[in-house]
């Protein structure tokens, strides 16, 4: 019995170990375009509003790798449309600029 204790603590204590040294990251990141701008009708009446997209498209980026072990990689690529001028979400969808996921490999890709 006690033979199987230190071989099921070993087998955890080596898990670990291989966990541990496993790289990942994760970035985020994006263009935020906005500016004021100052409208006046045919009538006189004027106010300042908040604009965006006034230049490019606002938008918010998650990029990443997770190491799989044995060489084995995932990626992945996130991105969505921000609305700066009234907050609203994007009307395609999340993430509908880009979303993949990927896989590499020694010696494969």
């Amino acid at each position: 019995m006690k033979h199987t204790t230190r071989l099921a603590g070993t087998i955890a204590l080596a898990a670990s170990a291989s966990i541990a040294t496993a790289q990942s990251s994760l970035n985020i990141s994006g263009v935020l375009d906005a500016g004021l701008q100052r409208v006046e009708t045919f009538d006189g009446v004027s106010g300042t509003r908040l604009s965006g997209g006034g230049f490019q498209t606002s938008r918010l980026r998650f990029t990443g790798t997770e190491d799989l072990g044995s060489g084995l990689k995932a990626q992945f690529f996130l991105e969505m449309r921000v609305n700066v001028d009234n907050g609203a979400a994007d009307p395609l969808g999340m993430f509908s600029r880009a979303a993949w996921l990927g896989l590499s490999g020694e010696g494969w890709g």
